[in-house]
Protein backbone atom coordinates (compact mmCIF):
# COMPACT_ATOMS: atom_id res chain seq x y z
CA UNK A 1 0.00 0.00 0.00
CA UNK A 2 2.63 2.28 1.28
CA UNK A 3 4.34 1.88 -2.72
CA UNK A 4 1.01 2.51 -4.55
CA UNK A 5 0.98 5.97 -2.17
CA UNK A 6 4.78 6.65 -3.30
CA UNK A 7 4.30 6.06 -6.87
CA UNK A 8 0.63 7.90 -7.09
CA UNK A 9 2.94 10.99 -5.30
CA UNK A 10 5.55 10.28 -7.60
CA UNK A 11 3.45 10.75 -11.17
CA UNK A 12 1.72 13.35 -9.37
CA UNK A 13 4.96 15.30 -8.92
CA UNK A 14 5.95 14.76 -12.23
CA UNK A 15 2.94 16.07 -13.89
CA UNK A 16 3.13 19.40 -11.49
CA UNK A 17 6.75 19.78 -13.37
CA UNK A 18 5.10 19.64 -17.00
CA UNK A 19 2.63 22.31 -15.36
CA UNK A 20 -0.35 20.07 -15.26
CA UNK A 21 -1.92 20.91 -12.15
CA UNK A 22 -5.70 19.48 -12.75
CA UNK A 23 -6.69 16.58 -14.70
CA UNK A 24 -8.39 16.96 -18.39
CA UNK A 25 -11.98 16.60 -16.45
CA UNK A 26 -11.18 19.55 -13.93
CA UNK A 27 -10.60 17.67 -10.84
CA UNK A 28 -7.50 18.47 -8.46
CA UNK A 29 -4.49 15.49 -9.09
CA UNK A 30 -4.50 14.58 -5.40
CA UNK A 31 -8.42 13.23 -5.48
CA UNK A 32 -7.51 11.01 -8.70
CA UNK A 33 -7.09 7.04 -8.38
CA UNK A 34 -4.12 5.33 -9.37
CA UNK A 35 -4.99 4.66 -12.41
CA UNK A 36 -6.46 7.82 -13.48
CA UNK A 37 -2.88 9.79 -12.33
CA UNK A 38 -1.69 7.58 -14.90
CA UNK A 39 -3.54 8.07 -17.76
CA UNK A 40 -3.02 11.73 -17.27
CA UNK A 41 1.14 11.18 -17.20
CA UNK A 42 0.67 9.23 -20.35
CA UNK A 43 -1.72 12.19 -22.17
CA UNK A 44 1.02 14.50 -20.70
CA UNK A 45 3.89 12.57 -22.24
CA UNK A 46 1.81 12.05 -25.78
CA UNK A 47 1.57 15.76 -25.63
CA UNK A 48 5.39 16.06 -25.31
CA UNK A 49 6.23 13.64 -27.97
CA UNK A 50 3.91 15.58 -30.44
CA UNK A 51 5.56 18.68 -29.81
CA UNK A 52 9.18 17.13 -30.26
CA UNK A 53 7.75 15.54 -33.52
CA UNK A 54 6.54 18.64 -34.86
CA UNK A 55 9.54 20.59 -34.17
CA UNK A 56 12.11 17.92 -35.90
Amino acid sequence: MKQLLLLKHVLIQRLRRKGVFVATDGRSLSKLTLEEIQQEYERAEGKRDELVKSNA
